[in-house]
């Protein structure tokens, strides 16, 4: 059995230099996080005009796919594919809608290999395969998809073609799932254990335990959104998990807030894993500052950039806004898109370290 490492991290408040430079001092940035460099980003406007209104991106070999919210694409396609060497649109397909091969509720799979593409509908619980060329997306197969909670699914890996890991929250609490799609079996869950039910008591909410992870070759990385820690994980041989339950070290550094959960801390948003690389979303902010209504309202994030080994490599800023983003280790480029101004363009990071 692999040994299992629950990385934390105690996040002090640190300022930086007010003029975007590269800086070659250590950054403490938590307890077990230094960054010995800052790497300020500028982003090239890329038009994405056929795009509504980017919800998520991710990539195959060849491609960059946008997937555009559902709820505004009734009489459009939700998956737009460019090229990835010169970002051209190609084509769009797959409805928005509840008919066969539409989706309501769409879930995209995150690392298939070569040119497949795999995305789950929350609603239909279909489980859609296709493969990807310079001018159609062609379906391979359809499955049923059985969760093992009632709760929407959150975010999905692929492992193989027989199994993925799905992450769920709701009222049946957060998890980390590895599932057999050709048999509809769950193999295992990977639960955390942070105490904020035990420390808030009446003034929990079941968002303080949520996550998000991001899995490649059986490593396993969960960014946790209210409690400022990484927890590493690994698959084992039969695909169960190397650790059932993690106990998480920093629930008790997040400040209670009674009643108002919007001034809670939020702290890691996205995590990625390369091949060389894993790179996380850090907030670090109330997290009303996300929401529609506030009048800081702020989509402002860094990039904690590690190894492989989650020793620190460098602390990425951005001169726009962002919020999901997309790493092309290959070329080393960062896409994301802002928020906070249209949805006409992307920003097209290259990042050298």
């Amino acid at each position: 059995m692999k040994t299992v490492k629950t990385v934390v991290t105690v996040v002090t408040i640190f300022s930086l230099c007010s003029v975007w430079s590269c800086s070659n001092s250590p950054i403490k940035g938590s307890v077990n996080f230094v960054f010995d460099t800052i790497l300020p980003l500028q982003g090239e406007a890329v038009n994405i005009n056929e795009v509504l209104n980017p919800a998520n991106i991710t990539q195959s070999d060849d491609y960059i796919i946008i997937m555009t919210e559902p709820q505004q694409s009734s009489d459009r396609n939700l998956f737009y594919v460019y090229s990835k060497d010169d970002f051209h649109f190609l084509y769009s397909f797959g409805k928005s809608g509840r008919g066969p091969n539409e989706f309501y509720m769409p879930v995209i799979v995150e690392h298939g290999p070569a040119n497949n593409f795999f995305v789950l509908d929350n609603i239909s619980t279909k489980y859609h395969s296709f493969i990807l060329t310079d001018t159609a997306a062609v379906i391979r197969d359809v499955i049923n998809f059985k969760k093992e909670v009632p709760d929407l699914v959150q975010a999905i890996a692929y492992v193989n073609d027989s199994v993925i890991l799905y992450e769920t929250y709701g009222a049946h609490g957060s998890g980390l799932y590895s599932y057999n799609i050709n048999s509809a079996i769950t193999i295992d869950k990977l639960t955390f254990t942070s105490g904020f039910e035990k420390k808030t008591g009446p003034d929990y909410w079941s968002e303080m335990d949520t996550f998000h992870f991001d899995s490649k070759d059986r490593q396993i990385v969960a960014a946790h959104r209210f409690i400022d820690e990484l927890s590493v994980s690994s698959l084992n041989a039969d695909y169960s998990f190397a650790q059932k339950d993690i106990i998480l070290k920093n629930a008790g550094f997040s400040p209670h807030v009674g009643k108002d959960k919007n001034k809670k801390i939020c702290y890691y948003i996205y995590t990625y894993i390369g091949n060389q690389n894993i790179f996380a979303e850090r907030m670090g902010r109330p997290f009303e500052e996300l929401l529609p209504w506030h009048i800081g309202r702020s989509f402002i994030f860094d990039i904690e950039m590690f190894d492989k080994e989650l020793n620190p490599v460098a602390l990425l800023k951005f001169d726009h806004d962002m919020l999901k983003f997309l790493v092309d280790e290959d070329n080393k480029f960062i896409y994301a898109w802002n928020p906070m101004e249209n949805f006409d363009c992307i920003y097209k990071y290259h990042y050298d370290i």
